[in-house]
């Protein structure tokens, strides 16, 4: 059953009903819905899918609006065009979805549409963006965000608005939180302070407290389609064969292709990321425990950061190698790639499970290097 939120911008954007096959839906269908830019599923329809076929709504002729340069994220757009247009507003929200996807540019552009900012949001002085602190001693980025620090958020937001208006804050890691953080914070959700915003961003539901998570709004954000990621970076300059080769290795992130366009230094991190990948695979077992080992950095507050990292490429590998046995090539993330043996459908499959698994305990104290190791020995 879908939320009531979703159900009604389900009512409201109807256009146009469509009997579709399997064959015409886009690879980024899941049971719920379609995120793909032509079609939005019915939330209680997913199980048509069993059946061999999806009632869609077109929505690729509705406006985005206050979200027009945001790559793909229609349904989330409109969800939030509606709200903007109907003044049904959450106190707060939480975005989820994996990293570089666009939760922070959306809701930046969400709120810069609440508050009628034509500046940047940063300069604003009714805005608060909560980030981790740099330790002076080291130089690095603190491993959470503290509750020192929401306390003095909390401070903020009991004044007076300086003009008049909304009061917003934005989160961007909020699954970084301490526990005392994330408590001092709930007291704000429970009891929330006039015309106050509070949008939380997060890789999934699970990666913060669930008494945060069930005072918030959800909203989920997936993976880009890669025909849609490869028209806007068109759209952007690049040669359509760019285009295709940075949508690859962005892997349905829009915000890791504009700064692959942006940023060469970058471009060519990705490019050696990518090639280990491939040859992690290819290794011995002895050999991958090895890579293992040179993989993690010595500091313990960098490590999740670089797992779930490691975690996404492995993904991406895995799913691609999945797709080859069945004969789905046209769908791979990295069309070069060879194969990796001659594992069936099953393997993989069970491989896949393995990594995502760890991937769900994450958030966890886990040991880096023994998750990794495990995933290892799974191949």
């Amino acid at each position: 059953m879908g939320s009531d939120l979703e159900m009604t911008v389900y009512e409201e954007t109807l256009i146009k009903i469509k009997k579709l096959s399997f064959q015409d839906l886009t690879p980024d269908c899941d049971l719920r819905m379609c995120y793909s830019d032509r079609f939005l599923c019915h939330p209680e329809r997913g199980k048509d899918r069993a059946e061999g076929s999806l009632l869609c709504y077109n929505i690729f002729t509705m406006s985005k609006g206050a979200f027009t340069n945001i790559i793909g994220h229609e349904m989330v757009c409109q969800l939030l065009e509606r709200i903007l247009k109907n003044h049904r507003f959450a106190h707060a929200y939480l975005f989820i979805g994996p990293s570089n996807v666009g939760k922070t540019t959306v809701a930046e552009a969400f709120l810069k549409e609440l508050m009628g900012i034509t500046t940047t949001l940063e300069s604003h002085p009714d805005t608060f963006f909560l980030h981790r602190l740099t330790d002076e001693k080291t130089g690095k980025l603190k491993t959470g965000i503290s509750v020192k620090q929401i306390r003095e958020l909390k401070e903020k937001l009991s004044m007076t608005s300086l003009e008049g208006g909304w009061k917003a804050v934005l989160i961007p890691e909020a699954h970084l939180m301490t526990s005392g953080a994330a408590n001092a914070l709930l007291k704000t959700l429970e009891e929330p302070l006039g015309k106050t915003m509070i949008i939380l961003c997060a890789p999934d539901v699970s990666a913060v407290p669930q008494t945060i998570a069930s005072r918030c709004q959800l909203l989920r954000f997936s993976l880009v389609a890669k025909e849609v990621l490869t028209k806007a970076l068109q759209k952007r300059g690049l040669s359509p064969s760019q285009a295709i080769s940075f949508s690859a290795v962005s892997a349905g992130r829009p915000g890791r292709a504009l700064r692959l366009i942006q940023d060469g230094g970058f471009r060519a991190q990705m490019e050696t990321a990518v090639s280990s990948t491939l040859s992690f695979f290819h290794a011995s077992l002895a050999e991958r425990i090895t890579l293992i080992q040179s993989l993690l950095p010595k500091e313990e507050s960098e490590k999740q950061q670089v797992m779930r990292e490691q975690l996404n490429l492995w993904e991406q590998v895995l799913r691609d190698q999945l797709l080859c046995t069945i004969d789905c090539q046209k769908y791979t993330m990295h069309p070069s790639e060879e194969s990796f043996g001659t594992k069936t459908t099953e393997q993989w499959m069970n491989i896949l499970k393995t990594l995502l698994e760890v991937r769900q305990i994450l958030s966890s104290n886990i040991n880096s290097q023994l998750a990794l190791e495990h995933i290892a020995f799974s191949l």
